[in-house]
């Protein structure tokens, strides 16, 4: 059963990698591989095909678009409601995104933090890259998650209830 799922993962994956071949420039496409790979290794079969492999692409494209420049311990955070316009893809959802170096207890306090603010989570995306990035903070690579080479980032996406107001986006990314 578990080979079947991993089969389909991997096929969903590479319609994924397809995609974003197709969609951007031949080094941001291998680094969009690089991050699918990682991004998807934990996310539940049924979350992923949930959505369709353009939708997928477009979630990664954005999130490589986000984590693109970001300096040893710097905290980004971005919250949003994704649109088709805007984003290429939407959700149901409010969504919270924040990159940080490693460290132990990052999603528990992030979770705890938007329990605190009375937000239902609906799903967890937490893959840890080990980035390679130049002295100015721009990513130049994704190592294999066993290299031990680049710097472990905790790459985090929080589904959360629908909030539309920017008073609530503002207080939820301030918190």
């Amino acid at each position: 059963m578990k080979g079947e799922t991993e089969k389909r993962k991997q096929a969903l994956t590479t319609q994924v990698t397809a995609e974003l071949k197709g969609r951007l420039g031949k080094k941001q496409a291998e680094l969009a591989a690089l991050y699918v790979e990682q991004c998807f290794r934990r996310v539940p079969l049924e979350e992923l095909v949930a959505e369709s492999p353009a939708s997928l692409s477009a979630i990664v494209a954005s999130q490589l678009d986000f984590l693109a420049q970001r300096k040893p311990g710097q905290l980004l955070i971005r919250v949003f409601n994704p649109t088709i316009d805007n984003d290429g893809w939407e959700s149901p959802h409010t969504i919270i995104e924040l990159v940080n170096d490693d460290m132990p207890f990052l999603v528990d306090t992030a979770t705890l933090t938007l329990s605190e603010l009375g937000l239902g989570i609906h799903l967890i995306v937490h893959p840890v890259i080990r980035a390679g990035r130049d002295r100015k903070g721009n990513l130049t690579t994704i190592h294999p998650k066993k290299s031990g080479k680049g710097r472990a980032e905790s790459v985090m996406q929080f589904q959360v209830d629908r909030r539309t107001s920017e008073d609530d986006l503002n207080s939820i990314r301030d918190s």
